[in-house]
């Protein structure tokens, strides 16, 4: 339900768009955390794709091309250096070691690639709710911009570039796919509002809130 939703509700496909479409997915990638595959199929690129849930990657391999594989995402089955873009996305906020995540995604990774980090940002409002009523979620409640930034700490990393994308999540609530109205995505006037409503938080809202963390590190030599 949830993929299908990210993936072809018009309008959540729309935002799922503009969220990855600055990302650097370029060469051989690999997604850490790859789920059912829906961030693959918004962003059009094939990848290696990695997941512990193998219902979730039972879903991948009937969506995106591949190839996929159930492992850690702590002990990546991979050889230093085997990828140009190494990417997660709201990852990290359920491992029990971020730090060794980032670790390994670098380890992967060959000097001069990317590895990209997308994961949710502690300080949005409708976030922490989340964290507070989704017991699964609660570790998004202490993720700042921040942290996230100092998980690259003494990695064989350039300076990491940093981005905010997302400055409110309130049409997520109203579509979302259990709980709200998602027959709201196939409508016109529904985009024009909601549009309307990103487009005055983007000039009125402190970005430290917003809802997504953007973390892009180039791999240098060890």
């Amino acid at each position: 339900m949830r993929f299908h939703w990210l993936t072809t509700n018009p309008y959540m496909r729309r935002r799922e768009t503009s969220i990855l479409g600055g990302l650097p997915l370029t060469g051989r990638i690999l997604e850490v955390g790859c789920g059912e595959g829906n961030n693959l199929v918004v962003r059009g690129v094939d990848a290696v794709g990695i997941d512990l849930s193998r219902t979730s990657l039972r879903t991948a391999v009937t969506r995106s091309r591949g190839p996929f594989a159930q492992a850690d995402a702590a002990r990546l089955p991979f050889a230093e250096g085997a990828f140009d873009t190494v990417f997660a996305r709201d990852l990290l906020h359920h491992v029990d070691d971020a730090r060794a995540v980032v670790a390994e995604m670098v380890r992967v990774c060959r000097p001069g690639g990317k590895v990209c980090i997308l994961d949710d940002n502690g300080r949005n409002t409708i976030l922490r709710l989340f964290a507070t009523l989704d017991p699964c979620e609660r570790k998004i409640a202490s993720q700042t911009p921040d942290s996230l930034a100092a998980l690259f700490h003494g990695l064989p990393v350039g300076p990491v570039a940093l981005e905010m994308r997302e400055p409110t999540l309130a049409y997520r609530a109203l579509l979302h796919h259990r709980f709200g109205f998602p027959s709201l995505g196939r409508s016109a006037l529904f985009a024009r509002v909601m549009d309307r409503v990103i487009a005055a938080f983007e000039k009125g809202s402190d970005r430290g809130t917003w809802a997504y963390v953007s973390l892009t590190a180039t791999r240098v030599p060890a």
